[in-house]
């Protein structure tokens, strides 16, 4: 692994999945925010295309150098092993001050601390700075030590740095591009390249079901080809194993029960509320008992489930998933029913949706 030769299917640009949508205006406003901020984090819920517009951007870089690394569960992510594989791709890329970085490789001889490798980075990326790219970021949050390499790739070296996260990053002071799901024209594009046959009232029921997420929607459509109800499978699609395996593998399996308790709530509400309520905040402690409310906040922020706070507001097939887990819960489901209908009446005013 540390012959000095690349690893094509971790450290290559990937390529463009079959059918993808060109994002242009995204792209462009992406391209601007790097070269104005210097290092950005592209962060969004799984499958809304952060490897996909990352990469597109990475081939719009050349033929200035460019290194990606994709993080990937599994393999090794330790800094020792994400400043090897960096300094293969600068070697790569012609510079080759960056071979003393991995001539050690993982004998006895390794250096115990970051100061000198991080000074070798430094020397070999001033000579040359390229485009570095980091896929899965957020493998990598809780490890201070590879937090440390890309603080200090930030702070103290020319480099460009382009970053994709499902989570938030504890990076201060670097950019934020939050991706969403595709436009709806750029959605609709993407459905009739996998499916014409749909008819167009499906087609913008299922872009709003899905909120525009390339996956989901690449996901639905396999449904739908072999569907008999078309319109009711998209009405529950929720529920469809492949759809729901997919929500819990890349979300929902991480939440504590605090902030999975929070969501149910929110799949309850079923439109934008301010967390900071005071009144729903005191009926949610009373419902649920005491609990840390800010800290569950935090986490659904930081996996991307909400955005503000002040308009919390679930994607379509996050809230639905969310709520027909609830069947199983029966006691809890009816208590937060009874606290949404007393919150409207009582802070909204509004006895119809209160009844």
């Amino acid at each position: 692994a540390d012959s000095g030769r690349g690893s094509p299917e971790l450290d290559a640009i990937p390529a463009s999945p079959r059918h993808a949508v060109p994002r242009r205006k995204l792209l462009a406003e992406l391209r601007e925010r790097l070269t104005s901020d210097r290092a950005l984090v592209v962060v969004g819920l799984a499958g809304m295309g952060k490897t996909t517009i990352a990469a597109d951007l990475g081939r719009m870089h050349r033929p200035e150098p460019v290194c990606w690394l994709t993080l990937t569960s599994g393999v090794a992510t330790s800094w020792e092993a994400v400043l090897r594989r960096l300094a293969r791709l600068l070697v790569r890329e012609g510079c080759t001050e960056a071979a003393s970085l991995f001539e050690s490789g993982e004998d006895e001889s390794r250096p115990a601390t970051l100061e000198r490798p991080l000074e070798l980075l430094g020397e070999a990326l001033a000579a040359q700075p390229p485009l570095v790219c980091m896929d899965n970021a957020h493998l990598v949050r809780d490890d201070e030590m590879v937090m440390t390499v890309i603080r200090y790739l930030v702070e103290a070296t020319p480099v460009r740095l382009l970053l994709t996260s499902r989570e938030q990053l504890p990076l201060p002071g670097v950019g934020v591009f939050r991706l969403t799901g595709l436009e709806p024209d750029e959605a609709r594009a993407l459905v009739a390249q996998l499916d014409s046959s749909l008819p167009p009232e499906l087609v913008e029921r299922l872009i709003a079901r899905t909120a525009g997420s390339p996956m989901l929607l690449r996901l639905s459509l396999g449904q739908l080809r072999t569907a008999a109800e078309p319109a009711r499978l998209i009405e529950h699609l929720e529920t469809q194993p492949e759809i729901a395996d997919y929500l819990l593998d890349t979300t929902l399996r991480q939440l504590g029960e605090p902030a999975a308790a929070l969501l149910a709530l929110l799949a309850v509400l079923r439109q934008p509320v301010d967390l900071h309520d005071e009144t729903l905040v005191e009926l949610y402690q009373a419902s649920e008992g005491p609990c840390d409310l800010l800290a569950a906040l935090a986490e659904l922020q930081r996996h991307q489930l909400i955005d503000h706070p002040s308009t919390a507001l679930l994607h379509p097939l996050v809230r639905d998933h969310a709520y027909a887990r609830l069947v199983g819960d029966v006691a809890r489901r009816r208590r937060l029913h009874r606290l949404v209908a007393d919150w409207f009446e009582q802070a909204r005013g509004d006895v119809l949706e209160a009844a």
